[in-house]
């Protein structure tokens, strides 16, 4: 990596940090430059303007969008083993959605998804597609006869809902002053015994021979 593409990398993670604590309005070009440790006119040789740094930031949350794998696992595995199977890309997700920075991404634009309207459609089509690969989850497990044969949508909708209410209770309202592997851990537990909870409403109960 040159070092004009190491120092853009630098001021986009600088801003990101201190967008994610003040706010993407409260935050001067000035600022950043300060806590990079460059002249603010050095940034405009990256960065026009602070609009282009927030285009950076959801160009980075929109390339971070990770499918489920495993979508069709053996038939002859049982219903515990098809849903893990299906679940495999779960722990790639997990990975991704853990990292800090992405963290401090998503603080950043479930705020300023009030105030902008360009991070509100960002959010939207990110949420949206997130909502298409959980309905194809559930769609997955109805056709291998493993969930009963309900709305696949509507079961992506009632989990992922409660994803998004629970990263905006953390994320926003209840947004530690510093985030550890074992914060985000606990939180991971909680959408997977979520996601156990709807998986295990909705099975089918094998009939005794």
């Amino acid at each position: 990596m040159n070092q004009k593409n190491s120092t853009k990398e630098r001021i986009l993670d600088v801003a990101i940090d201190l967008f994610s604590k003040e706010g993407y309005g409260n935050v001067s070009i000035k600022q950043i430059a300060d806590e990079v440790g460059i002249t603010k006119s050095s940034i405009y040789t990256h960065y026009s303007k602070k609009e282009d740094i927030l285009d950076s930031i959801l160009d980075y949350f929109s390339n971070k969008h990770i499918g489920l794998e495993g979508e069709n696992p053996d038939e002859n595995l049982n219903q515990k083993d098809i849903i893990a199977e299906s679940l495999k890309g779960f722990k790639d997700i997990k990975i991704s959605s853990k990292e800090l920075k992405t963290i401090k991404v998503l603080r950043i634009l479930l705020i300023e998804a009030y105030h902008n309207e360009k991070v509100k459609n960002v959010l939207e089509e990110q949420i949206d597609k997130s909502i298409e690969m959980w309905t194809k989850f559930f769609k997955n497990l109805i056709d291998k006869k493993i969930i009963e044969n309900y709305n696949p949508r509507k079961l992506a909708e009632s989990y992922f809902n409660f994803i998004i209410a629970m990263m905006y209770e953390k994320v926003v309202l209840k947004y530690p002053e510093s985030i550890s592997e074992d914060y985000m851990d606990k939180q991971f537990e909680r959408a997977e015994e979520h996601l156990n909870l709807i998986i295990n409403s909705v099975i089918l109960k094998k009939e005794s021979k």
